[in-house]
């Protein structure tokens, strides 16, 4: 059996920090969702091409944090043929569950607690690597705008897979 892919965010904060992200491929038993995280996976390398166009997380940044809930990073780009329907809910039961919201895609979501009440609005479809947890601490101590908008720009200056 393949090993799950892991791929990676290096976000701006005081100085670069490295998010590990262990993609849930073995999670997904049918065909549509195993297309659905390798369209994900190449959302972090860049391979993602609809219309021959690359797309990808590089540049994208945290949109919203919700302490103690929550970060949310946006990239405005307009994903097309993404089969959802067979995609199972998870449960946010802790912090580092990297997740998506069909109607927020191609953006995601890492939870900073336990978040139940996501458990019916989101897909979990990977999780942190615990090197990479100390950096949500970091996040939740920016400072925020009312909404949760950090003051000053994270950004993600480069992505990839490990």
């Amino acid at each position: 059996m393949q090993a799950n892919p892991v791929v990676f965010l290096d976000i701006s904060l005081n100085t670069s920090q490295r998010l590990l992200v262990e993609l849930f491929a073995d999670q997904f038993p049918t065909v549509s969702p195993k297309q659905f995280c390798e369209k994900f996976r190449q959302l972090f390398t860049g391979e993602y091409r609809p219309q021959g166009k690359p797309l990808g997380y590089k540049g994208c940044r945290v949109d919203r944090v919700v302490q103690g809930s929550f970060f949310s990073v946006v990239q405005e780009l307009e994903v097309q043929d993404w089969e959802l329907s067979e995609l199972k809910a998870g449960k946010h039961s802790e912090a580092g569950l990297l997740g998506v919201v069909p109607e927020q895609l191609p953006g995601f979501y890492v939870t900073l607690g336990p978040c139940r009440w996501m458990d019916t609005e989101g897909f979990v479809v990977g999780r942190l690597e615990k090197a990479s947890l100390k950096v949500l601490e970091e996040l939740e101590s920016l400072p925020l705008q009312p909404g949760g908008k950090p003051v000053y720009p994270v950004v993600a200056e480069q992505c990839g897979q490990m």
